[in-house]
């Protein structure tokens, strides 16, 4: 088994002597096929969190401590029996960027001690098994699934596969695990981040409503934690709240001493929300938020497959979005029509952004789609139907046709 861990160790010294450099931003990760093998997935998720760091959302300080945290959590894992996930799996507060970027790789290797076979490292036909591969990500998450069907009051087993969702982007199956970990553990302050996380995630980034009312409860608990003041100054931001969200920006800035690139980031946020402070004063009438210009757009032509023109009523909501190729899942650019209106041709630009400073002109590639809502809710649903995302490049004339033609299992 000595041997086995020395092994390992050398492969994920390896592994970071390849992806550190990119964290720390001094090369960019060309974007992998997310149906590529395992270390491929991996990877594409530290090219993400690359953007995120480019974004702000995460410093040096916070990503060593994540890191740390991370690896508490993995020791803790190794500790416990197989046959119990233990006590001591909880979530540092951390940026939750990071840890969507970070859990990939190690997730991996801990389901495997929690559910695959460690002790057989040390069996005697361990040397015929060394050639079988690992199980997936994928194969211990069901493994993991079918263990909680057994044991529906494993809270911390909840809580590993929310963050394991998380950890693959898979937010709606995130939130939902996550809620069961929350209605077992209580308002732990690194449950409620995960699952404020994963609820805003399904929800386009948006952070009203009971994601705002979870950073609410960290804060209480903890008035200085970094990733809640960053998103609660993000959702009075959303809200139109900009003296609220300058004040919890300008908490923030004394713990981002030692970054003074996220700190230029926060201070360029706090300069927006300003911006809207004093349009409003000069003139009442008019939105909220600064005016941006179009920029580098995108324009996109929609329509619906005949297959299932009698499936969908007129005032069915139908969602245009553009989302960045490389960093959140949050769109850049979102327009909403309804079913009467296809086909119809539409522009994506800067002027629709959500936020200002994560524009489409700031990304050199993204993804364009759409969706057919009932509900008219923004988080993707089982039944809705989609169109399959297509790349393409601001600002070059290209137009992008979006035919929706698939349905969300």
């Amino acid at each position: 088994m000595i041997i086995f861990w020395i092994i390992a160790a050398v492969m994920v010294a390896a592994a970071l002597l390849l992806v550190l450099p990119t964290l720390l931003g001094r090369k960019r990760i060309v974007e992998l096929d997310r149906g590529r093998e395992n270390v491929h997935i991996a990877r594409e998720h530290f090219a993400e969190l690359e953007a995120d760091l480019s974004h702000g959302l995460i410093t040096q300080v916070q990503f060593e401590q994540a890191q740390a945290e991370v690896e508490r959590v993995l020791l803790n894992d190794v500790a416990e029996d197989d046959s119990d996930i233990g006590t001591g799996i909880t979530l540092g507060s951390r940026w939750p960027v990071v840890l969507i970027g970070l859990a990939v790789p190690v997730l991996a290797v801990g389901l495997y001690l929690y559910l695959g076979v460690p002790e057989a490292i040390d069996s005697p036909d361990s040397t015929a098994r060394s050639s079988s591969p690992l199980p997936s990500v994928e194969a211990m998450t069901q493994r993991l699934v079918e263990r909680l069907r057994a044991q529906p009051t494993d809270a911390n087993a909840w809580l590993m596969l929310g963050r394991t969702y998380l950890a693959t982007r898979r937010f709606v199956d995130a939130t939902s695990a996550l809620e069961k970990a929350h209605a077992l553990l209580g308002d732990q302050p690194e449950l409620l981040l995960n699952y404020a996380n994963a609820l805003a995630m399904s929800n386009n980034g948006q952070l009203a409503g009971k994601p705002f009312e979870l950073i609410k409860k960290i804060l209480v608990q903890r008035p200085k934690n970094p990733a809640a003041l960053w998103l609660s100054g993000m959702a009075h931001y959303q809200l139109g709240e900009n003296k609220k969200a300058i004040k919890s920006w300008h908490r923030l800035l004394p713990l981002l001493v030692d970054d003074p690139k996220t700190t230029a980031e926060v201070q360029g946020l706090i300069a927006h929300a300003q911006q809207r402070i004093d349009a409003s004063k000069k003139k009442p009438a008019t939105a909220t938020r600064p005016q941006i210009g179009p920029g580098k757009l995108v324009n996109v032509n929609v329509s619906l497959d005949p297959r299932f023109k009698d499936e969908m009523a007129p005032t069915d909501t139908v969602f245009v979005f553009a989302r960045a190729a490389k960093g959140p899942p949050m769109p850049l650019a979102v327009i909403r029509r309804q079913v009467k209106d296809l086909p119809l041709q539409v522009t994506l630009d800067d002027s629709m952004a959500i936020i200002p400073t994560m524009r489409i002109s700031n990304h050199a590639r993204v993804y364009i789609g759409a969706r057919i809502s009932r509900s008219g809710n923004a988080t993707p649903q089982s039944g809705d139907l989609r169109t399959p995302v297509i790349p393409a490049t601001p600002g070059q004339n290209q137009v992008v046709t979006l035919i929706i033609q698939e349905r969300i299992p």
